[in-house]
């Protein structure tokens, strides 16, 4: 229904009104049986949907996904597909045991995982920003986690999500009260939900690089020291990443070996990622990326005009939200709003660039905008 994403962002302002802990327990109870109606409803229904089958059997890539899980279950390395990710069938490993390799069990802890990671983001944004931009994140977090390829499948976004929402949790809340930990912290988890599942990956550097300039010039050797510190915890990420690769991994791997695909569509002028597999059919996956990088050396002009057509793609209203899955009818409609609170948020951290949430918004948001052609 078109009136169902306004009646839920008004029935979220109303729970995150509370601000005693009873109260924002039942709250994280009502939203996690939210999250759970979706994937009630894909049970329900036996449908194929490019990753799982019959409702509940996972197909393509989700299925390599379980299977690289089931196999260190039984002591066996994962195959070249889970080692592109390992930390996602790695974790994935482990609610598996915890479940008794219940695969709807494991994806029933999946979802309470990603609503209760959603609802703590809330809650902080509400402490921080207003009950009114907490609700509307709950609620844009949900149609997320709704829509596709989420419910049901076993796939990396679920960590990502969750993971990604409680890095961000952190990072406000370290810079909203000041404490460096939970900046560290919230950069750490971040690294992780990104290992997780690829995606703004300069959203990193963007925060570190705010690290290095928050109190300005007069304490460059603090900022220096603290920005260090910033990119260590995200580094770390990476470090388990990559020490899980090398321990239950496939040798012959490489983390995010698949990125080369992408960026050969980019300099192809905006293409899509399998269009490498049409021009040269059989190539080995290590051979992509050296292939990618000589097309923008030879023709960077075409590189370039997939790039402007990427944030061209990008700032439509119509495609900038699609993410969410929104109702059809409400979809233009949403997006045009979202579209207009977004720049109106964007011109009033500017004009507050000072306070330090704004301004490490504004630079997280720079970070987004970079990552886009990759």
């Amino acid at each position: 229904r078109a009136w169902a994403p306004f009646l839920l962002v008004l029935t979220a302002a109303l729970l995150l009104q509370a601000q005693h802990w009873p109260y924002q327990v039942g709250t994280t109870i009502l939203v996690s049986a939210l999250f759970a109606v979706p994937l009630l409803w894909q049970w329900s229904i036996p449908r194929y949907d490019g990753f799982v089958i019959a409702g509940v059997l996972p197909w393509s890539d989700a299925s390599g996904y379980y299977l690289g899980a089931l196999r260190l279950l039984h002591g066996v390395p994962l195959d070249a597909l889970s080692s592109r990710r390992p930390f996602f069938p790695g974790f994935l490993g482990v609610l598996l045991s915890l479940t008794g390799t219940n695969l709807q069990q494991t994806l029933t802890l999946f979802c309470i995982l990603n609503a209760v990671a959603c609802t703590l983001l809330a809650h902080e944004i509400r402490r921080t920003f207003g009950v009114v931009s907490a609700a509307i994140v709950l609620v844009a977090t949900f149609y997320c986690y709704n829509g596709y390829p989420f419910v049901g499948a076993v796939v990396t976004e679920h960590l990502g999500l969750a993971m990604g929402a409680l890095g961000l949790s952190a990072v406000i809340r370290g810079v909203a009260t000041g404490r460096a930990g939970w900046l560290l912290c919230g950069s750490f988890l971040l690294s992780m939900a990104l290992n997780a599942r690829a995606g703004t990956l300069l959203v990193l550097p963007a925060l570190v690089g705010w690290a290095l300039v928050k109190d300005g010039f007069r304490l460059a050797r603090n900022n220096v020291m603290f920005a260090l510190k910033v990119g260590l915890a995200a580094a770390l990420g990476f470090a388990c990443n990559i020490a899980l690769l090398k321990t239950a991994g496939c040798q012959q791997s490489k983390l995010f070996s698949n990125f080369g695909s992408v960026l050969y569509g980019m300099a192809s002028g905006y293409q899509d990622w399998t269009l490498v597999y049409h021009e040269h059919p059989g190539i080995n996956e290590r051979e992509i990326m050296p292939l990618a990088v000589e097309k923008i050396r030879k023709d960077p002009k075409t590189w370039i005009i997939g790039v402007i057509r990427a944030y061209k793609d990008y700032f439509k209203p119509s495609t900038m939200f699609r993410f969410l899955y929104l109702p059809d009818r409400a979809q233009q409609m949403i997006s045009y709003l979202l579209f207009v609170l977004g720049l109106l948020s964007l011109f009033r951290m500017i004009a507050t660039i000072r306070d330090p949430l704004s301004s490490v918004l504004i630079l997280l948001n720079a970070g987004i905008l970079a990552s886009i052609p990759f």
